[in-house]
Parts: structure tokens; C-alpha cells; sequence
């Protein structure tokens, strides 16, 4: 295990998540950058592919991000990747709800 994963571990248990999401796929990190820079646009645009996404959920998370102190905007980054995770996680996967 190299100084990035065990760094990468550690903001995952910083953020509140477990192990089961550590791998963040690259188009969760993809909706991730769009989401957290273009915002209200690239939210409807996830919405519409992933219907069963909690957009409040993730519009407050764009917001506490939006909102937060540098030095805690990788914190902030990283909730939003697991949570847009998760959500292709389970589009992937068929179930119809987050």
C-alpha cells in the first residue's frame, strides 16, 4: 500500500464512508468536477441520467462545497465523488432508488 492510498483511506474515514467505496470510478470523478463547477447545470444533466439520484441531497453538497473554507473543500470533494459513487453504482447495478 503506497502514502496515496493510505492518505486516501484516511479522508474516506475523515468523510464518514467505508472501505466499500474507496475505489471512485473515473466517471464518478468526471460528474464529480462537473457537478462542483458548472453546478445547477450539471446537476440537471445527472438528474437526467441518473433519475434516481436525491437531488436535494447532492444540491446541498454542491452548496457546502461551494460554501466551505479552502482548506476543507477536499474533504467536501470527496462526499460528493461517494455519493455520485454511489449513485452509478446503483444505476449500474439496476436498483431504483438512493
Amino acid at each position: 500500500m503506497d502514502w496515496q492510498e493510505v492518505k486516501r483511506k484516511l479522508e474516506l474515514m475523515r468523510a464518514g464512508v467505508g472501505d466499500d467505496t474507496t475505489y471512485i470510478s473515473p466517471e464518478a470523478r468526471r460528474w464529480t468536477e462537473l457537478l462542483l463547477t458548472e453546478m445547477d447545470g450539471a446537476l440537471t444533466r445527472f438528474v437526467k441520467e441518473f433519475p434516481e439520484t436525491d437531488r436535494p441531497a447532492v444540491r446541498r453538497l454542491m452548496r457546502t462545497y461551494r460554501d466551505t473554507k479552502e482548506a476543507k473543500k477536499a474533504l467536501m470533494r470527496l462526499q460528493v465523488e461517494v455519493l455520485v459513487m454511489r449513485v452509478i453504482s446503483l444505476a449500474e447495478t439496476g436498483r431504483d432508488s438512493v
